[in-house]
């Protein structure tokens, strides 16, 4: 969930206040959910299980479309230059 409300907040434009990245220090497992969202590398925990089919077509990882990771790549940097201006 902490790995949603960071890209939900990188692909909201009209969010205010300090930045979801700012002010908790994140878990190994929020980076590895971004990591499987933002370029498709998959966490160690679900690796190795048994991958069971589905009925009709459905992703195989949780992988943001490339306009939201320009978006949330975009977001970041610009976060991040912002910063760097603030001192």
């Amino acid at each position: 969930m902490d790995a949603d409300r960071i890209i939900a907040a990188a692909l909201d434009s009209e969010v205010g206040g300090p930045h979801l990245l700012a002010g908790w220090v994140r878990t190994r497992g929020t980076a590895h959910m971004l990591a499987w969202a933002l370029n498709g590398t998959a966490p160690p925990a679900p690796v190795g299980r048994l991958h069971r089919p589905r009925l009709g077509s459905t992703a195989a990882a949780p992988q943001l479309a490339a306009a939201g990771r320009a978006v949330f790549f975009g977001h970041l940097r610009n976060t991040a230059e912002a910063a760097a201006r603030a001192g």
